[in-house]
């Protein structure tokens, strides 16, 4: 039988199956939406992050319980700064009316400042392709081709990124 001594100063780890069970599952998922942290909701309830995350894996209504308590604690911190913006937190407030209500309160001008700008450094880069690259091979003269298709794969490239910005303002 091995004799090992403890150091004094350190405490011996507790067994992870003690802890692995339907009772403390439920209490940690009441303690992280009071808390919205796992850091938090572990060390209060005393039980390791790996285990949490063991759980996250392995149990899908313990998973469940994770977004639902998360969700919960969102809910919690909206109503907190729904109150704080209501008592005078200008910056919350303005947060909150371009997140709550960006079709009003957004910042379009932004948006179209971007796309004048790609089109702007579009049209910029095809023309230093049209005046460096040349259209035929300087020493056998055939025509190359290759800024007309340089310039059309440009011009593609803008419409593909115009039609996405358009789809995610929509």
């Amino acid at each position: 039988m091995s004799s090992q001594k403890v150091h004094p100063t350190k405490q011996p780890k507790k067994r992870r199956e003690a802890f692995d069970t339907p009772a403390t599952k439920k209490v940690f998922l009441e303690v992280y939406a009071r808390h919205g942290t796992i850091l938090a909701a572990s060390q209060e309830v005393n039980v390791s992050r790996s285990l949490v995350a063991r759980w996250i894996e392995t149990d899908p209504v313990f998973r469940q319980g994770m977004i639902d308590a998360k969700l919960a604690t969102v809910d919690m911190l909206k109503k907190t700064a729904i109150d704080r913006a209501q008592a005078g937190s200008d910056p919350l407030l303005i947060f909150l009316l371009k997140n709550l209500a960006p079709d009003e309160f957004s910042e379009r001008i932004r948006h179209e400042f971007t796309s004048k700008t790609l089109d702007l450094a579009v049209n910029e880069f095809l023309e230093v392709i049209r005046m460096n690259v040349p259209e035929c091979c300087p020493h056998c003269k055939t025509n190359l081709g290759i800024a007309p298709a340089i310039a059309q794969e440009l011009l593609d490239m803008s419409d593909r990124l115009s039609n996405k910005k358009t789809e995610v303002a929509q």
